[in-house]
């Protein structure tokens, strides 16, 4: 814009300043007043005409934004109505442009990439399946040891119940608190 400008202002003064029959070299190449205004008068033009298709150009690209979204709504509507009309995998419907039915199947190559990829996947992240858990042996025997109130183990007499459970769990009066709470 800034060169443009200038090139303008060149224009509007160098009849003033260099006379139309003045002959002058220029980069080794010889013009005279008249043919340098012609020159710059030549680029103004081009430039004045890029500016206007480049407005022309944003107020169309404007209106299509504007249109689009009812022109898509049409288009939704009339492929229901087709669809509804002709069936869903109609292949006149293809014709249009439209989808004729659901999701194409993947392919057994795709199949095979995307089995690939979860193993992969389960790999990285350490994933295991519940066969795959139950295989992993167990660290050890659990054992349980009971305490009494006083810290020390309780023995059992091979009953598998502890003694203060060994009445049902429930106390006298037919509640699990203690009896005289």
């Amino acid at each position: 814009m800034v060169f443009y400008n200038v090139v303008k202002k060149l224009v509007a003064g160098l009849g003033k300043i260099v006379p139309a029959a003045t002959k002058l070299t220029l980069n080794g190449i010889a013009y005279t007043g008249t043919s340098l205004v012609a020159a710059l008068t030549s680029y103004v033009t081009l430039y004045e005409n890029v500016a206007a298709s480049k407005h022309q150009y944003q107020v169309a690209v404007q209106q299509l934004k504007a249109a689009t979204p009812g022109i898509r709504q049409i288009v939704a509507a009339l492929g229901s109505y087709l669809r509804g009309q002709l069936g869903a995998g109609n292949p006149e419907l293809a014709q249009l442009g439209l989808k004729t039915g659901g999701r194409k199947p993947p392919s057994p190559t795709k199949k095979v990439g995307a089995a690939a990829q979860t193993r992969a996947t389960k790999k990285a992240r350490g994933i295991i399946g519940k066969r795959e858990r139950a295989n992993i042996p167990a660290a050890g025997k659990v054992t349980v040891q009971l305490l009494g109130p006083d810290g020390k183990p309780i023995q059992s007499s091979g009953s598998a119940t502890p003694p203060a459970a060994a009445g049902g769990g429930a106390g006298a009066n037919g509640s699990n608190t203690p009896s005289g709470a």
